[in-house]
């Protein structure tokens, strides 16, 4: 084949619809029913990232192109137009399978597996709405910004990758008041997804496993003090998720306040591990104990009793993992002898060994057979 062949466009694909393809490849993997339901869902999550960001990065230089009258055609014998309207109806095509891959088969699955998303506030029990309603009210409402939207003021900036509502707003308790258009951010420190109670009271349902998610995290190390934090923050996280009512945003600020001063290396030099100093610090705050409190004060003692008798009784050396489970499952038995709250705990199996030196393998209970 001669140099002059190789200029043909039909030996090519278009480099953006090269990239569509390789982005139906991963949905594929999504489909494919061998795959752990969750490992599919991640698969989907991820073609719809990827789809963000190609449509931020490389259909906004199509359109740029097209602005400027750039007519010169790709190795593709495609020109910036044509390739926008080809991709415009081949993306179509792929978000119709991406919806009907989450519809038809994630979503069913889920919910066979106890995972319920409620799509409707209308699909909401009597004792649900009143969760939402009052979840809206103390951590949604305030952090809301509406901008209006009229000939006097700019359209405001709608940013990348953010979730925006559009709303009509009108003065309340006037009938004849002009009803405006607004503008809704969701901030970005809410949750897309809300755990709620379930639809009556004493069904039960999965619990997310926080503990396993935080850990996985690239900024959470093999042994790091964090551990100290995540303990008690994760069992506070569950406790409400499954249903206790708290004041959440001041709780968690001081179980963080209280495990920053809980140094590394505790569990060798005083005696005390940290996951155990954070189990007894989740106990102080929700029973309210302090140094002179009476009738909260033995709790955290006997709950950390606990944990540190466990612990010595599995050995050494420290695995900052290993006793973060141990921690999280002593306090969620414990806890629950003086709360109606049932937190469900999920077997772990470790996937930490090999990134610790001193594994005890068989002699931990989380190895993997």
């Amino acid at each position: 084949m001669d140099k002059k062949e190789l200029q043909n466009p039909a030996l090519y694909t278009n480099r953006e619809l090269s990239w569509l393809l390789f982005n139906k490849r991963v949905l594929s993997e999504a489909r494919d029913k061998q795959l752990l339901l969750f490992e599919r869902l991640k698969f989907l999550s991820i073609t719809a990232s990827n789809l963000d960001e190609f449509f931020m990065v490389r259909i906004g230089s199509l359109v740029d192109m097209i602005h400027a009258e750039y007519t010169k055609k790709d190795i593709a014998g495609m020109s910036a137009k044509e390739q926008l309207d080809a991709l415009m109806e081949e993306t179509h095509k792929f978000a119709a399978l991406q919806y009907s891959t989450y519809n038809r088969m994630l979503l069913p699955q889920l919910r066979a597996n106890g995972l319920n998303f409620v799509e409707h506030h209308e699909q909401l029990t009597e004792r649900q709405a009143q969760y939402v309603d009052e979840y809206f009210e103390e951590n949604v409402y305030p952090v809301l910004t509406p901008m209006a939207v009229d000939s006097s003021r700019p359209f405001p900036l709608i940013r990348n990758k953010t979730l925006n509502i559009g709303a009509l707003v009108a003065k309340k308790g006037e009938k004849d008041t002009e009803i405006e258009f607004a503008t809704v951010q969701v901030p970005s420190v809410l949750p897309r997804v809300v755990r709620i109670p379930a639809a009556k009271e004493g069904d039960t349902e999965v619990a997310v496993l926080l503990l396993e998610e935080i850990m996985d995290l690239p900024s959470v190390h093999m042994h790091v003090p964090e551990h100290h934090a995540i303990v008690p923050s994760v069992l506070l996280t569950a406790l409400r998720n499954n249903g206790e009512r708290m004041n959440y945003d001041t709780a968690l600020s001081e179980i963080c306040k209280r495990a920053k001063q809980v140094p590394g290396g505790t569990c060798g030099y005083w005696g005390v591990c940290g996951a155990a100093a954070g189990a007894g610090i989740f106990m102080s705050v929700m029973t309210g104990s302090s140094p002179l409190h009476k009738d909260a004060w033995p709790f955290p003692q006997k709950l950390v009793s606990i944990i540190l008798s466990r612990l010595a009784d599995v050995g050494g050396p420290r695995c900052c993992k290993r006793t973060s489970r141990i921690a999280i499952e002593e306090a969620v038995h414990f806890y629950s002898q003086f709360c109606s709250v049932n937190i469900p705990l999920s077997s772990i199996t470790c996937k930490y060994c090999e990134d610790n030196r001193e594994c005890i393998q068989e002699d931990c209970p989380y190895y993997p057979e």
